[in-house]
């Protein structure tokens, strides 16, 4: 029997099979090789764009920073006009590494506009609730790697809000620490920032707020380190949102904002200053319209910085001691013990309710609507402590009234204050008003300077009204003595007990007291706490209302940040 026939039929049909199956392998190969080149050189593409977006992004980073400075230090008009010079600003590692172009230009290598003009609206900020002047900027760019084989183009663009935020916008508003530590139950209206730690640690009450509560820093429930009274605790409630580690925000003085840099703002400029420098804006002696100076020989009133101090009042016209002239309005040489301070005031009074009297005539004289009224004691040669005062000013001028002094202020009686609505939180038929010092002390309705040396119960309070933003210094808590605190910010040296003190404002604290320098708690029988009725006059979120001279916050906010579609140029 034959069995080898059919072997050549066998032979060529493995063979069939195996260069089939290395076809296969062969065309599996070049499939791997080809999709191994694809996937290479897709990983190179998106190195090479990620590279160009991050180029992209480090070019927009680097005009947004440059805005941010500018505006800072020259406010929107030095940004507005360097609008063009921004368009080239691409940093230095990254001009030989890549080329650049923006929408709309090849040639141009960053695109720098301003999407809406300034106006007065809601900010979109991380700080919800706020408002001010603001405009939007839009910055863009694209890059591309030079010398690359796939020449990917990536593009980034981002939207920056820039911003005046009014300070008397806030209900309390600290430029250090704050220290929120009442004694009685205490709802804080209006939004509170500050520009450090908050310190919330109630003493046995409830301390509520009401609105948005933001910091620098961190929020804490507890007492400063540096506070050494210790209080049992009592309850914090947070209505509105929490928000630590916020963006700090400043005022444009060219320098830090420490405390004691910006007590420049409330201190007479030193010669040679020019008045539009970055401190010069800030400083509220060259926004008077009236200032008043006490010296040696008497004293001197001049016209403010808008022309030039040119108009110089006679003193005899515009101050006499036995208020005998009908056209007097200052009043120096008023003494009174502060019991806190432990010393003589030797104050200057203003005197309101003739300021209203003569309101036309000192306008006409200087030019100008007077607003606000600096005064200062220039004197070298006091025994005792420099101050001003006003007196007689539940009504103030319909224009406003803004009274600074880089001394201590103490306001005697009701202020801004209709008596259609004392003791109460109606404050719309108010006009704006404003008190900034170095430190400010309320004086009711019954103080009598005749008995300010003599024990509380010869000072004894009576019920008072004050409707206006407030802007001091405090004594900070220092390991020995307590601040006291944000309810005593504002100074007292009565007897309150049983006696109601509203209070209708904006509590604004920047720095630490240079002249009214005694801590809280330093010396007893200085005063008895008030029923405290603290609330923010909402009249200041209406731009029209805020009083003249408030001081603007500048900073600014992302708005958006995009990705532009990447393109390829092969």
């Amino acid at each position: 029997m034959k069995t080898g026939a059919k072997l050549p039929e066998q032979g060529g049909s493995a063979l069939v099979f195996v260069l089939l199956m290395l076809a296969a392998g062969l065309l599996i190969l070049g499939s791997v090789m080809d999709w191994s080149s694809n996937e290479a050189r897709m990983t190179q593409r998106r190195t090479q764009s990620q590279g160009a977006s991050g180029a992209a992004e480090a070019a927009t980073e680097r005009v947004v920073a440059q805005i941010s400075r500018d505006f800072q230090t020259g406010g929107s008009n030095l940004v507005d006009a360097n609008l063009s010079s921004y368009t080239s600003l691409i940093p230095d590692p990254l001009r030989t590494a890549f080329s650049f172009s923006s929408p709309g230009s090849a040639t141009t290598p960053v695109k720098v506009q301003r999407l809406l003009s300034w106006s007065y609206t809601n900010l979109q900020a991380t700080l919800p609730g706020l408002s001010g002047r603001a405009a939007t900027y839009r910055v863009s760019s694209f890059a591309q790697q030079t010398g690359s084989s796939q020449n990917p183009t990536t593009g980034v663009q981002q939207d920056i809000q820039l911003a005046y935020i009014p300070v008397f916008q806030f209900g309390v508003f600290y430029g250090m620490d704050l220290e929120m530590i009442p004694s009685v139950t205490w709802t804080v209206t209006g939004r509170v920032h500050a520009n450090g730690n908050v310190y919330c640690d109630p003493n046995n009450v409830t301390l509520t707020f009401a609105d948005a509560l933001s910091a620098t820093g961190s929020i804490l429930l507890q007492r400063s380190p540096d506070d050494p009274v210790s209080k049992p605790k009592g309850t914090v409630v947070f209505s509105g949102e929490r928000l630590p580690k916020v963006r700090s925000l400043n005022l444009p003085i060219g320098t830090n904002n420490s405390d004691s840099a910006l007590h420049a703002i409330i201190d007479i400029p030193p010669a040679g200053e020019s008045a539009s420098s970055a401190l010069g804006q800030q400083r509220l002696y060259n926004q008077a319209e009236l200032i008043i100076r006490i010296t040696e020989s008497g004293g001197t009133a001049t016209s403010g910085a808008y022309n030039n101090f040119s108009v110089v009042i006679p003193w005899s016209t515009i101050s006499d001691s036995a208020g005998t002239k009908s056209t007097t309005i200052v009043f120096p040489d008023r003494f009174f013990w502060d019991m806190r301070e432990g010393t003589y005031i030797e104050a200057t009074d203003v005197d309101v309710a003739r300021l209203i009297s003569n309101y036309a005539y000192y306008s006409g004289l200087v030019g100008r609507n007077i607003k606000t009224i600096y005064v200062a004691d220039v004197r070298t040669n006091l025994y005792y402590v420099p101050g001003a005062r006003l007196i007689n000013g539940q009504a103030i001028p319909s224009q406003g009234l803004t009274l600074v002094t880089p001394q201590p202020l103490y306001v005697k009686g009701h202020f801004n204050a209709p008596s259609s609505a004392l003791g109460t939180t109606n404050t719309t038929a108010t006009y704006p008003a404003a008190l900034i010092a170095d430190a400010v002390t309320f004086l009711s309705t019954s103080w009598n300077d005749n008995y300010s040396y003599w024990g509380l119960s010869s000072r004894v309070a009576a019920n008072t009204t004050f409707n206006a933003a407030v802007l001091t210094g405090i004594v900070a808590s220092d390991g020995s003595y307590s601040s006291g605190g944000a309810q005593n910010a504002i100074r007292l040296l009565e007897n309150w007990n049983s006696r109601t003190l509203t209070y209708n404002g904006s509590l604004v604290v920047l720095f630490t007291s240079q002249t009214a320098t005694a801590p809280w708690g330093a010396t007893s029988g200085v005063y008895r706490e008030p029923t405290r009725r603290f609330n923010r006059d909402w009249n200041f979120q209406n731009p029209a209302k805020l009083p003249a001279g408030t001081p603007e916050l500048r900073t600014n906010f992302r708005a958006n940040w995009t990705v532009l579609a990447p393109s390829t140029t092969s």
